[in-house]
């Protein structure tokens, strides 16, 4: 096991300098030099301000290692920045700590939950060589891998906290949170499952809303009040993007009616499950998520918060075989999500820019490639595998016989 995750490293030391979407990562890290040269910045930040604040951390650390008049350097055109690639990897190194610290969480998660080394090493195998890692966060160059390491110390303390019974667990569980909601906004949408965890009413009250008061504060404190608006506009507001039309400006919103749909299905299930509150938030936040993926737009590094509660999830099969199936299925749904950067030239031949700026020019279109087809095409796939999978994880865990009761 060590060699493949050795030469797992080794593919993404080689893709680090040599790969990124035209804009975000530069923009990021800009924004979070800015923060190094005046603190009080980190209040203009549009969205996720936990991350950029945690570039700002390395790339104080790696001042020494950029090349002479960074200042200057880091607000240019990347099409034309000097020293791009050892910048670009330098970028990624907090990306790449932030997955494997991840990982070293979950492999002690799934040994605390007794899964079987060979289903282990088959689960890791799935993340460290998955085309959906291995595009968002080292080729689309993208700090997912941050709420990947977050999503995995949520369910992590979820299990070593079967109940919310005391301040100190509710107030840990609030500061996990709260640190998560800065991190990536759409974990707003899981802030409210803490309600449904066991423990005090209270307790989980003020673990729910501590990092909902917490993440209003900082945007309100924003210096502008654009901030708000865009820091929603990032992800969240995407929920709003499929409706069906009524009467005038009347509509219905698909992602809330599939949401509501499939909660209201899972809860008149009697889980007995749901005494544990590891199953219970993986269970309702890959129903939420999945919601979102199959009724909204998404930019491709999106889907990357879907794999942690995908994996928890295999460990309350017992059935080998089914767990075999649905492992395929996620093998099958991570190679298809390749289709979905052909949308754009920027998102496919563009991100190898930094190997050579010609690529910046070639488009699909060139090609005589109806590629926004293909895209939509992919997604379309997508939301269908992601029905099914998400109809048979309802299926398999209403029946007691065939779902491992909670630890």
């Amino acid at each position: 096991m060590k060699k493949i995750i050795v030469l797992s490293l080794f593919l993404r030391i080689i893709l680090m300098p040599f790969f990124a979407y035209q804009e975000d990562i530069f923009e990021s890290h800009a924004t979070s030099y800015a923060v190094l040269q005046n603190f009080s910045n980190l209040f203009s930040i549009r969205f996720s301000p936990l991350s950029h604040f945690i570039d700002t951390i390395f790339v104080t650390i790696f001042q020494p290692l950029f090349p002479a008049h960074f200042d200057k350097i880091v607000t240019q055109d990347p099409f034309f920045m000097p020293f791009i690639n050892r910048i670009l990897f330098l970028y990624k190194i907090p990306y790449l700590l932030a997955e494997y610290l991840g990982y070293f969480l979950m492999v002690k998660l799934l040994q605390r939950l007794k899964v079987a080394k060979e289903l282990q090493t088959k689960l890791l195998l799935f993340l460290l060589f998955n085309p959906i890692i291995l595009y968002g966060v080292y080729t689309f160059g993208r700090f997912e891998s941050y709420n990947f390491f977050v999503s995995v110390a949520i369910l992590y303390t979820l299990f070593l906290i079967r109940e919310l019974t005391t301040m100190r667990k509710a107030l840990f569980v609030a500061l996990l949170f709260t640190a998560a909601v800065l991190t990536r906004e759409f974990y707003l949408l899981l802030v409210p499952i803490i309600l449904l965890l066991r423990g005090s009413l209270v307790n989980k009250l003020l673990a729910s809303v501590i990092p909902i008061i917490s993440y209003a504060l900082f945007v309100f404190s924003a210096k502008t009040k654009i901030v708000l608006i865009e820091s929603y506009g990032t992800s969240l507001l995407n929920i709003f993007g499929a409706k069906f039309h009524l009467l005038e400006d009347y509509g219905v919103y698909l992602f809330f009616v599939a949401t509501a749909i499939l909660l209201t299905v899972i809860f008149l299930k009697k889980y007995q499950l749901f005494q544990s509150n590891l199953f219970l938030f993986a269970f309702v936040s890959f129903i939420i998520l999945a919601s979102y993926f199959i009724t909204s737009y998404f930019h491709p590094q999106y889907f990357i918060w879907l794999l942690p509660f995908m994996i928890v999830l295999l460990t309350f099969i017992p059935d080998a075989s089914v767990v075999g199936k649905l492992l395929l299925l996620y093998w099958i749904l991570s190679i298809v999500f390749l289709a979905i950067p052909l949308r754009g030239a920027a998102t496919s031949f563009g991100v190898a820019f930094p190997l050579a700026p010609t690529f910046r020019y070639i488009t699909l279109d060139h090609l005589g490639i109806e590629h926004q087809k293909y895209s939509d095409a992919g997604r379309s796939i997508l939301s269908g595998m992601l029905i099914v999978i998400t109809w048979f994880f309802i299926q398999i865990f209403s029946n007691e016989k065939k779902a491992k009761i909670a630890r």
